[in-house]
């Protein structure tokens, strides 16, 4: 046995592994000239992006409030927001065209929350306000105007598609539920729904995923709406990679933890609760409580169940302002902080075997270890990028890694296993390794990239960047260094990406 190996095994009988020892499942076959590094899990909140608590406000055409710099810097400082949650009420555009102006209003928001680094949740509705009867007519649209409607507004989902987070299936009936409307089925009338009035939701929502970018999903309220619409099977692996409708169209629950249905929420939920722990694997979910438990279990809204189903259903986001009595309970209870950090991913890196010196024109060889122990995969794709820095001029160089994010499940143990390729010409000297974790609509790498939860200095937070706490040396060709990868006891890697100079926004 080599005696780095007698070495660490004895470290791991006689003293478990500290005083620099490796742990017992770190022992491993470590290549001539590179490095195994482990890191720590860090405890703090990071301020990522697409993910955790956020507030809620609406424009309303008739009487409109824009957001404010103020407000949403405000959010940052105050609770650690990086998202926000936009109702716009098209109140006064209910059988006529939105107006240019209006438009323009929604773009000065969206110019806002891409200034304050924020992404934003949308959801269009006509009315937010039940009639005094109770009944028809509620305030909405016909499906003809709510097209022309969403057409009318496909340009700013493209111009701003690299702040949306999500958009809300909205506009059909009150509050855009799709449960209180004048033309998809008066529930007080249709028990159940005819055909046509299922038809004519599929073409709604149909219309608003053909007008967001394939990038964006659409959320719809119930996930009875979602299986009658699609099919009762829950989204695969295959259909998100594929971007197909059904994958694209996510979940909203504005009633988490109300009672025994949330509100109605669930038409069956012995069947419609273990179908969304499936489909929200790989489609986005959030919400908003709305009433402390009103049927049995009356401590439904507490923390126990409100963990658990948070994690089983895959939140990436929660409305903190509602219901303020359920957040408070949680406050008081002990868990808030904890649902702050694990809505939506939160990604450690556990373990990375890097070289130590390369070569021009040879290969970067790198292997990575991480675990997302937050509540979802991240539902936005993601580039992921191995840098170098040059330990002189600061100079950044990255290199794409061919990995789709929205695959990194919570739980499992995810394996990066990737070979870069130095360009011939690269400058000589020593780099910092460093990580990027970035939003691919984004052609610049900035500060609202994804930190790692790690310890010890591995999230540059001003920068963005994710630290690997090594350092190679290039030298030219012949030198030290990998020219192939070496025969490791992982795969083989799966491309060769080149590096390029890129630019750091502070």
């Amino acid at each position: 046995m080599p005696a780095y190996r007698i070495f660490a095994f004895l470290c791991c009988l006689f003293i478990g592994g500290t005083y620099g020892c490796t742990s017992c499942d770190d022992i491993t076959d470590v290549p001539t000239g590179f490095t195994q590094l482990t890191y720590t899990e860090s405890n703090e909140h990071l301020e990522n992006p697409n993910r955790g608590f956020v507030m809620q406000n609406s424009g309303r055409a008739s009487s409109f409030t824009p957001l404010t710099l103020a407000e949403l810097n405000g959010y940052r400082q105050s609770y650690g927001m990086t998202m926000h949650w936009r109702q716009y009420i098209l109140n006064t555009f209910v059988s006529s065209d939105v107006t240019a102006a209006f438009k323009n209003q929604i773009r000065a928001d969206l110019d806002i929350v891409r200034q304050a680094k924020f992404t934003i949740i949308l959801r269009f509705m006509y009315t937010d306000a039940m009639p005094a009867n109770n009944s028809a007519p509620y305030g909405d649209a016909t499906k003809s105007w709510m097209i022309d409607h969403i057409d009318q507004l496909t340009s700013i989902f493209t111009d701003y598609e690299d702040v949306i987070d999500v958009v809300q299936a909205g506009f059909i009936g009150v509050w855009g539920e799709w449960y209180y409307t004048t033309y998809f089925g008066d529930p007080a009338v249709y028990n159940p729904l005819t055909q046509q009035h299922w038809d004519d939701r599929a073409e709604v929502l149909e219309a608003l995923l053909d007008s967001v970018p394939s990038s964006i999903s659409v959320q719809v309220r119930t996930p009875r709406y979602k299986r009658t619409i699609f099919n009762t099977v829950a989204t695969t692996q295959a259909e998100m990679e594929d971007e197909t409708n059904k994958a694209r169209s996510g979940h909203h629950n504005d009633c988490f933890l109300a009672s025994s249905t949330d509100f109605g929420t669930y038409a069956d939920k012995s069947v419609e609760y273990p179908y969304l722990k499936d489909d929200t694997k790989y489609t986005v979910m959030g919400g908003e409580t709305c009433a402390v438990s009103t049927d049995a279990p009356l401590d439904r809204y507490k923390c126990p169940t409100a963990q658990t189903e948070l994690s089983e259903l895959h939140f990436s986001y929660l409305n903190q302002a509602y219901h303020p009595d359920v957040i408070s309970s949680w406050k008081t209870d002990g868990c808030f902080d904890e649902i702050h950090r694990y809505l939506g991913y939160r990604l450690v890196i556990k373990k990375a075997i890097l070289p130590n010196t390369l070569q021009q024109g040879g290969r970067f060889c790198v292997y990575m270890e991480f675990e997302n122990k937050g509540y979802a995969a991240p539902f936005k794709h993601k580039t992921l990028n191995i840098m170098l820095r040059d330990t002189a001029s600061g100079d950044l160089y990255a290199a794409d890694l061919d990995y789709d994010l929205k695959t990194w499940l919570p739980g499992n143990t995810i394996i990066v296993d990737e070979a870069t390729y130095i360009p011939t010409d690269f400058p000589l000297g020593t780099y910092d390794v460093l990580l990027a974790i970035k939003d691919y609509v984004n052609e610049t790498l900035s500060d609202s990239n994804i930190l790692l939860a790690n310890t010890n200095g591995v999230p540059e937070k001003t920068k963005g960047l994710n630290n690997l706490k090594h350092t190679v040396t290039v030298g030219v060709a012949g030198t030290p260094g990998s020219s192939s990868c070496p025969t490791l006891d992982w795969a083989d890697p799966q491309s060769d990406s080149v590096y390029s100079r890129v630019h750091v926004l502070s």
